[in-house]
C-alpha cells in the first residue's frame, strides 16, 4: 500500500473563486451554463494505473488543475504524475502539467492516463472553450514515448471526437472517464469519454476510440486547436500547400490532402483511393490523429496551426498504407 508523503511541485486544484464548492466551472459555447472541473475536491481522477517492467515499477495518474493565466482568464490543465518503485521507496519519477490553453485558451479537464508495455503514456481528456476559439465539449488525446523529456507530452494532440453541442441542464460532467491498454498487443491505447451532440439539457453521448502511437522516436508537433464552427468568410490569410503526390504503384493506395485556411482556422480534405469500406487510420507527421470509415474521404482540423504536416493513411485490417503528403500551412 502506497502510504508515503511524496513531495511534488506546486499547484493549485482550485479553478477559480466560484469553483470552490460548486461544479460549475468550464464554460461552453452558445450558453451560461457552465460543468464540472473535478478539481474542488483535490482528488487524483480515474484511475492509479500500475504497470512491473521487471527491472522497476511505475504508478500513473492525473489531477484537474488551474493552470494560469491564459488569452481569456483562468485556463484549467492537467498535472500528471509517474511513481516509480511504489512498493518499496516510492519517489516521483517525473510529473508535468498540460496546458496548452495558456497559448490557445481552451481548458482541458478530467483526464485518464495510463503506461503501454514500451514504457509511451497516453492522457485521454475533455476539453471545452466558450469563445475565442469556440470548443464544444470535445474528447481530444495526447501523449509521449519513454525516453522523451521529463514532465511533457511531446506527440501532440489529437481528437476522438469533436464535440457539435453544449450541456445546458446539469452541471454535472463525467465522474469518470478511462484510458486502457489494448490487451491483445499491449501498446495500443483504448479511450472512454462523454460529448454533447446536440445542444441538449441530457443528450450526452460516449465515444470509444483507441489510438497507437508510431514511430520508434517522438515527433514533436504543436497541439492542435479544433474548431467546432468554422467560419464561413474568407480572410486574407496565407495561403497553405500541398505538395504533389507521387504516382503510386498497382494496388497502393493512393492520398491527396488539400488544405484550407478560412478566419485563421484550417482545415485539411484528405481523399483516397481505393476505399474498401472498413477502417482507416489517419496519421499527422508519424501520430494517428483519428480513425474513420474507409470511405475515401475525411477531414483534419488544424486550427490555429502552422509549419509543416505529413499525412498518410493506413488501413486497420491489413495495416496497408498510402504515399505521404506533406501539407505546409504558412
Amino acid at each position: 500500500m502506497l502510504t508515503n508523503t511524496l513531495p511534488t511541485q506546486p499547484f493549485n486544484s482550485i479553478l477559480s473563486s466560484t469553483c470552490t464548492s460548486s461544479r460549475a466551472c468550464i464554460p461552453q459555447p452558445g450558453t451560461t451554463n457552465k460543468i464540472d472541473h473535478l478539481g474542488y475536491r483535490q482528488r487524483p481522477l480515474f484511475r492509479l494505473a500500475y504497470r512491473n517492467f521487471g527491472d522497476h515499477e511505475s504508478l500513473v495518474t492525473n489531477q484537474s488543475v488551474n493552470a494560469g493565466n491564459g488569452p481569456n482568464g483562468v485556463v484549467s490543465g492537467i498535472r500528471w504524475w509517474e511513481i516509480r518503485s511504489p512498493n518499496n521507496n516510492p519517489v516521483i519519477f517525473q510529473e508535468g502539467t498540460y496546458a496548452p490553453g495558456l497559448t490557445d485558451g481552451i481548458h482541458r479537464w478530467m483526464g485518464s492516463i495510463a503506461m503501454n508495455s514500451l514504457g509511451d503514456i497516453a492522457l485521454g481528456f475533455s476539453a471545452s472553450n466558450n469563445t475565442n476559439p469556440s470548443v464544444f465539449p470535445s474528447v481530444f488525446y495526447t501523449a509521449r514515448h519513454a525516453g522523451d523529456p521529463p514532465g511533457q507530452m511531446t506527440l501532440g494532440e489529437g481528437s476522438i471526437i469533436n464535440g457539435t453541442g453544449s450541456q445546458t441542464g446539469s452541471p454535472r460532467w463525467g465522474d469518470y472517464t478511462a484510458i486502457v491498454v489494448d490487451p491483445t498487443d499491449d501498446t495500443t491505447f483504448w479511450y472512454i469519454n462523454q460529448y454533447v451532440p446536440t445542444t441538449s439539457s441530457i443528450g450526452w453521448r460516449l465515444r470509444i476510440g483507441a489510438f497507437a502511437i508510431a514511430g520508434a522516436t517522438p515527433t514533436p508537433t504543436p497541439t492542435a486547436t479544433p474548431t467546432a464552427t468554422p467560419t464561413a468568410t474568407p480572410t486574407a490569410t496565407p495561403t497553405p500547400t500541398a505538395t504533389p503526390t507521387p504516382t503510386p504503384t498497382p494496388g497502393q493506395i493512393t492520398l491527396t490532402a488539400r488544405p484550407r485556411t478560412r478566419q485563421g482556422q484550417t482545415q485539411v480534405t484528405l481523399r483516397w483511393s481505393p476505399a474498401d469500406g472498413g477502417t482507416m487510420n489517419v496519421l499527422r507527421n508519424n501520430v494517428i490523429v483519428q480513425t474513420t470509415p474507409d470511405d475515401g474521404k475525411t477531414k483534419d482540423n488544424l486550427g490555429t496551426m502552422t509549419g509543416t504536416f505529413t499525412y498518410q493513411v493506413c488501413e486497420t485490417d491489413t495495416g496497408d498504407c498510402s504515399n505521404q503528403v506533406q501539407v505546409i500551412v504558412p
